[in-house]
């Protein structure tokens, strides 16, 4: 979480983290107290952000950290069933030609 604060004298927008954010709330409390009808502290908007992770799993956890594309995951699961065969990374795709070959040849033979 990070708060999105325009800078007036720049004209930009500054990204600053939680901690920031209440010491500058803080201040700006301090300052309006000693001057009663001023406004101080500017508008700030809460904002959140997506951050991709992954993790290497076993029996236990292996290893995890940020994930090494920003913005997106780099792996994604691939699974699928045709004629109930299940399909995944584990088991690869197989030619459909062949399995229909196989089955018709199969039918053949009984």
């Amino acid at each position: 979480m990070f708060y999105l604060i325009a800078d007036e004298e720049t004209n930009k927008k500054l990204q600053i983290n939680q901690a920031q954010y209440d010491h500058m709330l803080a201040n700006a409390k301090k300052l309006e107290a000693r001057l009663p009808g001023v406004k101080v502290m500017p508008t700030a908007a809460r904002m959140t952000r997506k951050v991709y992770k992954r993790a290497f799993l076993g029996n236990e956890l292996l290893q995890s950290g940020d994930a090494p594309i920003k913005g997106r995951f780099s792996w994604a699961c691939i699974t699928g069933e045709t004629r109930s065969q299940q399909r995944s990374l584990v088991r690869p795709d197989q030619d459909h030609d062949v399995l229909g070959h196989r089955k018709h040849e199969q039918d053949k033979q009984q």
